[in-house]
């Protein structure tokens, strides 16, 4: 059982974007503001070793697992939206406030997924939401500049769903541990977050598309 105590920091962005989407004005503003503080107080109310568990298609899986340096990160984060959210308040556009708020609950949700299938999926959902907002510019530039965020970020989840599928294949379990890029698979999940995260060598420009072509055939 979840006692409100536990209750993942996440849900709080969650239920803020909801809240925002039918607000308007200064409320809006007080919600924007208060999901970062009220996600940050819940965090430091848990300790480290809190652990969510369920099963889904015979796996076990963590869609909420608290740790030293996930804390730290989690924390990290929160001030971090904090400090987006305080310098979007000038920004009238609802469908952003609501992207910017589920894009940060999806961030620290993989931040705390302690199974792999529960981290792409929030990976994913952090594509989604980021990609929302780059649309939001609503220039023909803007348009441009998302549909080849997209791209890049749907390539990078394929991969990093590559290598993950294999990892669980090959070991029978979806729980995260720590590896090493020493297979096919483990070097699948590595390109994969480079990708998304835009991190050298690959970076999220479709001139990268060649470099990274070459690793995944070199792999193969």
């Amino acid at each position: 059982m979840i006692w409100l105590a536990e209750l993942p920091p996440f849900v709080a962005f969650y239920v803020a974007a909801l809240l925002a989407g039918l607000t308007r004005g200064r409320i809006r503003v007080l919600i924007l503001l208060a999901a970062p503080l009220l996600g940050g107080l819940q965090l430091l109310g848990i300790e480290p070793g809190v652990e969510v568990q369920t099963r889904f298609l015979g796996y076990e899986l963590i869609p909420f697992r608290v740790d030293k340096l996930s804390q730290l990160f989690g924390y990290l984060f929160h001030i971090g939206a904090f400090l987006a959210i305080v310098f979007s308040l000038h920004v009238r556009d609802t469908l952003q406030h609501v992207a910017g708020l589920c894009y940060a609950g999806s961030a620290l949700g993989a931040v705390f997924a302690g199974d792999l299938i529960t981290l792409f999926l929030y990976w994913e959902l952090m594509a989604l939401f980021s990609t929302v907002i780059v649309w939001c510019g609503g220039t023909p530039a803007a348009r441009a500049a998302g549909i080849r965020y997209a791209i890049m970020h749907l390539l990078g989840g394929v991969v990093l769903k590559v290598g993950i599928e294999g990892v669980v294949v090959g070991t029978g379990s979806v729980q995260i541990r720590p590896m090493l890029a020493t297979d096919f698979n483990t070097w699948m999940i590595l390109i994969g977050i480079l990708i998304n995260a835009a991190a050298p060598p690959i970076s999220s420009s479709v001139r990268s598309l060649p470099l990274l072509l070459h690793l995944l055939l070199t792999l193969t």
